[in-house]
C-alpha cells in the first residue's frame, strides 16, 4: 500500500507549519557545491550550462587543482598520499596522472616560494593569473539566468596531499592573506570580477592529520590552530571588514569538543571574528541523511550557548561517501545518491543549515557528472531542488508525519499559483557507504566511464592562457616542507563521535510503493488544474537534467472538496531511490463561452 502525504495549499507560518520544523520562505537555497564549471585540467569538462541549469553559482574554491591555494605544494611522493585523481583511469595511466598532477597543480599556487617567504631568505614570488582567470570564469556564467547572485566561498588553506605542517612563519602567513583580500575583496574590479568576494573560510578539517599537524608537538596542534584562525581571521577583518569569515571546515562534527565546543569558546573569549561555523557530513556510518538533525543541534547549542546566535551553520563537504574509487564515483552519480542527496536537503532546510555545499558538482572525483551523457540521476536531483527553491514564495503546510517511511517530501506555493511538491523516496543501506563499501554497487548501478586528467600535453606546454591565466607558463612552486630533513608525517585525527550518529529505523516496506498525495485547502478562486511531474529513477533518461516529464489531467476540474489527489503506486518509478518534483499548476476557466 503507498504512503498517504497530506498536504494543506495553507502558507505556513513562523508558528503553523504543521509537522515540519520550520517555515520556509522565499530566497532560500541550499544548492552550493564545491567544484567549478570550468576544467580544472585536460580530460575534464567544461560544465557551465549544467551548473547553470541546476542553480549551482555559490562555489567552494577548495581542491581546484592549486588554484585559490596560497603556498600548497601538491606532493605524490608523501608517505601518506591519499589518491582522488586517477582511481577513473585505466590502472596503466594511473602513474602517469600522478606525475603530471605534481607538476601541473604546483605551477597554479598563489605564492611560488612560501618557505623562503616565511624564512626570510626571499621576498614573496607570486603567481596570482591562475586564481584571477578562475574566479573572474567561476563567478561569470553566461547561461545562468536565475535569481541567486553568483559568490565564492574562498577557502584559505591546501588542497588534498598539498601539505600538512601549519604555516611556518603565521606573520608572514598573514601578510599573503592580506594581500589575497586586498586583491579580491576591494580591488576585484581592477581584474574584471563581476562581484568582490565576500566570504573567506580558514582551513580546511584541522581535525584530520593530514591536514594540519605541529610535529615539534602535536599535543599544542588543537591550540595553535585556534591561534593561527585568530591570526587570519583578525588580518581578514582588518583588511575587509564587511565581509564574513569562519572556520574550519570540521571533518566529524558531532561531540567533538576541541573543534566546536571548545573552539568556540577561544572564539569568545579572545573576541575573534567569526560569522559562520563550517563542518562537513559524509554519511560513511549510517548513510542516513536524517543524521543532519543531530550535528545541526549540537553546532548550533554550542553557538547559542556563547550568544552567537546570529553565526551560521555552513556544510562546506557533504556527499553520500567519502571514500575515493571509481566504483562509489559511480555510486556518487547514480539514482541512489540522487534519492539520498534530495532527502539530505530537505532534511538539511528543516534543520536550519544556512548553505550546504555538496562534494563536488563538476566532472573530477567525487562529481556529479561522467563522459557518458549530458546529465546523471543525482545532478536530475540537483535541478529538481533548483526549480522547486526557485519557484517557492512560501511552504505550505505539511500535514502528514512520512520520517518512519522512506519518504521525505517538502511543498512550496508561489504568486504564480503553482503548488510545488519535492518528493525523495531513499533507502538507506549503511553497507555501500563505509570503507569497505567502495567496492560494492548498489543493486541496479552500473559502473559509468567517467573523465579523468588527460597528460598527452605536458605541463610547460599547455595553453598559458587556459590553464595559468596568462601568457606564460609558470615555474614550479617551491613550497615543499621537510620537517627534520625528511616528509612531515601525519599529525593526530582528533576525538568526535561520528560513530554514534544514530541508524534510520524507518521502514521501507510502504514507501516501495510508491504515494498518494492529496492536497486540502486549494484557493477557492480557481476550478481547473493541471499536474506536472518530473521524476527520476533507475532506467530514466540522462540526455537533460529535468528527469522524465509526465503531464496528468491538464484541464483538471477542482472538485467541491477543494483537494487535489495524486496518486503514483509504480514501484519502478515511484518506489524505493526515487525522486519527483510535482507541480500543480492553479487557474480559472470561465464556464460560460460562446460557440
Amino acid at each position: 500500500m503507498p504512503v498517504n502525504i497530506i498536504y494543506s495549499a495553507i502558507p505556513t507560518t513562523k508558528n503553523s507549519h504543521g509537522v515540519e520544523k520550520r517555515a520556509i520562505g522565499k530566497s532560500i537555497f541550499l544548492n552550493q557545491a564545491n567544484g567549478t564549471p570550468i576544467s580544472l585540467a585536460p580530460g575534464l569538462p567544461n560544465l557551465e550550462q549544467q551548473f547553470a541549469e541546476m542553480g549551482i553559482v555559490d562555489l567552494r574554491t577548495h581542491d581546484w587543482y592549486g588554484v585559490c591555494d596560497i603556498d600548497s605544494c601538491f606532493d605524490t611522493t608523501d608517505m601518506n598520499y591519499l589518491d582522488q585523481i586517477t582511481n577513473n583511469a585505466p590502472n596503466n595511466v594511473k602513474e602517469q596522472i600522478n606525475n603530471y598532477a605534481d607538476d601541473f597543480f604546483n605551477r597554479r599556487t598563489i605564492c611560488l616560494n612560501a618557505p623562503q617567504y616565511f624564512s626570510a631568505k626571499e621576498e614573496p614570488q607570486f603567481n596570482w593569473q591562475p586564481t584571477d582567470a578562475y574566479l573572474k570564469n567561476s563567478l561569470s556564467n553566461k547561461y545562468y539566468q536565475g535569481k541567486q547572485k553568483p559568490n565564492i566561498l574562498f577557502r584559505i588553506g591546501r588542497i588534498l596531499n598539498g601539505g600538512k605542517h601549519k604555516p611556518t612563519n603565521i606573520e608572514k602567513y598573514c601578510q599573503l592573506v592580506k594581500k589575497l583580500v586586498e586583491r579580491y575583496s576591494i580591488n576585484y574590479h581592477l581584474i574584471g570580477l563581476a562581484y568582490p568576494i565576500s566570504e573567506y573560510e580558514i582551513w580546511n578539517e584541522p581535525d584530520l592529520g593530514f591536514f594540519w599537524t605541529t610535529p615539534e608537538n602535536n599535543q599544542l596542534a588543537v591550540v595553535e590552530f585556534y591561534d593561527f584562525y585568530r591570526a587570519v581571521a583578525n588580518t581578514i577583518r582588518a583588511t575587509a571588514p564587511w565581509v564574513k569569515i569562519g572556520s574550519c571546515g570540521t571533518t566529524f562534527v558531532f561531540k567533538n569538543e576541541n573543534f566546536v565546543d571548545n573552539f568556540i569558546a577561544y572564539i569568545k573569549n579572545k573576541h575573534v571574528p567569526f560569522d559562520f561555523y563550517s563542518y562537513h557530513y559524509y554519511a560513511i556510518h549510517t548513510a542516513n541523511p536524517k543524521n543532519i538533525y543531530e550535528m545541526q543541534d549540537y553546532v548550533r547549542s554550542r553557538l547559542d550557548k556563547h550568544g552567537f546566535q546570529q553565526v551560521k551553520c555552513y556544510i562546506t563537504e557533504w556527499a553520500l561517501t567519502a571514500y575515493a574509487s571509481k566504483i562509489n564515483n559511480s555510486k556518487n552519480q547514480s539514482h541512489v545518491a540522487a534519492a539520498y542527496l534530495l532527502s539530505f536537503l530537505i532534511h538539511a532546510e528543516q534543520a536550519g543549515v544556512d548553505k550546504a555545499y555538496l562534494y563536488r558538482a563538476d566532472g573530477a572525483e567525487f562529481g556529479l557528472f561522467n563522459n557518458n551523457s549530458y546529465a546523471t540521476y543525482a545532478a536530475q536531483a540537483y535541478w529538481l531542488y533548483n526549480q522547486f527553491a526557485s519557484h517557492r514564495d512560501s511552504s505550505i503546510i505539511k500535514l502528514t508525519d512520512t520520517c518512519k517511511t522512506g519518504i521525505t517530501t517538502t511543498g512550496a506555493i508561489n504568486a504564480n499559483n503553482q503548488i510545488n511538491i519535492l518528493i525523495a523516496n531513499y533507502t538507506a543501506d549503511p553497507s555501500i557507504v563505509g570503507e569497505s563499501g567502495q567496492t560494492k554497487l548498489p543493486t541496479g548501478v552500473k559502473l559509468q566511464s567517467q573523465y579523468y586528467i588527460d597528460t598527452a600535453i605536458p605541463a610547460n606546454l599547455l595553453d598559458s592562457e587556459r590553464w595559468y591565466g596568462s601568457n606564460i607558463v609558470p615555474p614550479r612552486n617551491r613550497n615543499k616542507v621537510l620537517y627534520n630533513g625528511k616528509p612531515v608525517p601525519n599529525g593526530p585525527n582528533w576525538p568526535n563521535k561520528n560513530d554514534q550518529l544514530k541508524y534510520d529505523d524507518a521502514s521501507y516496506q510502504q514507501s516501495s510503493a510508491g504515494y498518494i498525495v492529496t492536497v486540502t485547502d486549494i484557493p477557492a478562486n480557481f476550478n481547473h488544474y493541471k499536474i506536472i511531474l518530473h521524476k527520476v529513477f533507475n532506467g530514466g533518461q540522462r540526455q537533460s537534467l529535468n528527469g522524465e516529464t509526465f503531464i496528468y489531467e491538464p484541464q483538471g476540474i477542482i472538485p467541491q472538496s477543494r483537494e487535489i489527489v495524486i496518486k503514483d503506486d509504480d514501484p519502478r518509478t515511484a518506489g524505493n531511490n526515487t525522486i519527483a518534483l510535482i507541480t500543480i499548476e492553479l487557474y480559472q476557466l470561465n464556464s460560460s463561452f460562446r460557440h
